[in-house]
């Protein structure tokens, strides 16, 4: 297993996250044995807690 770490630009999130999630859907249907992949977020500040 292998983790990726990426940082995207503020307010490129919801952009970030439905490529993601459109690739993992491509991923899923396309790539024998290929099973997930998790999308974290990091916490940065007192307000995204």
């Amino acid at each position: 297993m292998r983790d990726l770490y990426y940082k995207v630009k503020r307010n490129h999130e919801k952009v970030f996250e439905r490529i993601f999630n459109e690739t993992l859907n491509f991923l899923k249907e396309n790539v024998d044995g290929f099973i997930n992949a998790k999308l974290y977020r990091v916490s940065t500040t007192l307000q995204d807690a």
